[in-house]
């Protein structure tokens, strides 16, 4: 057999999607499954054991440097996985329902939210596939505001002049964020957020 759910030395696992350095234990790393299961492996002795789960497909994960809490986006939500709890909550989006919407959380949506990345300490940068955005999430006021038009394109511009094409992966460089978007590299320049 080719995957499954078995932990140890020699475990088998469900479709690994993401990979990501636990900075809490620098002895580990957490691998999410499409499942939605999440497991550890010792780095030393590569023994993989369950870490928890969250239930669906998790496209993309980040730590807190503050909590080692885990940022993900699942469906159409962002949510944080506790680290001490092993619980998921969403904290922006709508579990049963998918589109474009900006402001308090309680009120944002999603169409295929991906990567994630922090900007600050307070501040996640979460690429929005379908709706061509980059979304920027203030933790402490608890809003939503975008980057780019949300038309599909590959102008460049400022922060809100700029179109993109199915943006997923991100990283951030000083104040420039680089993002894939549809066969091309973008970079945005500045302080967006």
């Amino acid at each position: 057999t080719y995957e499954g759910n078995q932990d140890g030395v020699n475990a088998l696992l469900n479709k690994p999607r993401n990979l990501i350095n636990d900075l809490k234990d620098p002895h580990h790393v957490l691998i999410t499954e499409e499942s939605g299961i999440i497991k550890t492996m010792n780095t030393t002795s590569r023994n993989i054991s369950n870490f928890g789960t969250v239930g669906r497909t998790v496209y993309g994960i980040i730590q807190s440097l503050e909590t080692g809490d885990f940022f993900m986006t699942v469906a159409h939500v962002v949510g944080i996985f506790s680290y001490q709890t092993k619980t998921f909550t969403v904290i922006s989006g709508s579990t049963s329902s998918y589109g474009f919407q900006d402001g308090p959380f309680s009120e944002v949506q999603f169409n295929h939210p991906f990567a994630l990345l922090f900007l600050n300490n307070h501040t996640l940068l979460v690429s929005d596939y379908h709706n061509d955005r980059l979304r920027v999430l203030d933790l402490i006021t608890n809003t939503s505001s975008s980057i780019c038009s949300g038309e599909e394109g590959h102008a460049d511009g400022n922060c809100s002049t700029c179109t993109l094409i199915r943006p997923v992966g991100l990283l951030t460089i000083t104040d420039t964020v680089y993002l894939g978007s549809n066969q091309r590299i973008r970079q945005i320049e500045g302080k967006c957020g």
